[in-house]
């Protein structure tokens, strides 16, 4: 094995000598579109903020978005959408909308924990997972205003939350079975 690490560390380094050119182009590329790409999404996010501010309790109403948007542009690329989930439902709903979301979140996920650190229940842990994965996805895109992402956001919600009433009801069942 020490000898098969030790020629893919010389492979490597040597392909990195001879493409080091090559690779410092590319990486200079990346960091300018990187670079263009954070400050159009500063600029979106700013425009969806502007708009909290000027409806804060009830938002502008649902998917609004890409009509009131354009009056709050501050780019040539923006006025679009806020490439974040969360922006976008405070935009529309307001922050009574956004709360409320939140509120079902911190929800599943307080039954969850407390169901995980009682049961160990693998799949309830991947259901757990993978939501906290889409929610964090959400800050960077818009996925929670795609129906077939949202129908599918839902669905692995409503999933988690029978499966921690079933692991609660088993759990009860077997407590009587046994006092009996």
């Amino acid at each position: 094995t020490f000898v098969i690490f030790s020629c893919i560390l010389i492979v490597t380094v040597a392909v990195g000598f001879i493409l080091r050119g090559d690779i410092q182009q590319r990486i200079n590329l990346i960091e300018r579109e990187v670079g263009q790409k954070v400050n159009i999404r500063e600029a979106l996010w700013k425009e969806a903020c502007c708009m909290i501010k000027n409806q804060p309790l009830l938002g502008t109403g649902p998917n609004t978005y890409n009509f009131v948007a354009p009056k709050y542009k501050l780019t040539e690329y923006s006025g679009i959408y806020p490439h974040n989930s969360y922006l976008q439902m405070a935009a529309e709903i307001g922050l009574i909308g956004l709360c409320s979301f939140l509120w079902i979140l911190y929800s599943f996920f307080s039954k969850g924990i407390r169901a995980l650190k009682k049961y160990r229940d693998p799949f309830l842990l991947g259901v757990m997972g993978g939501l906290t994965a889409s929610l964090a996805h959400s800050f960077f895109d818009v996925n929670l205003f795609s129906t077939q992402l949202v129908i599918l956001f839902w669905v692995v919600l409503g999933l988690g939350m029978a499966r921690i009433k079933n692991l609660e009801r088993d759990n009860e069942q077997d407590r009587i079975l046994f006092k009996s």
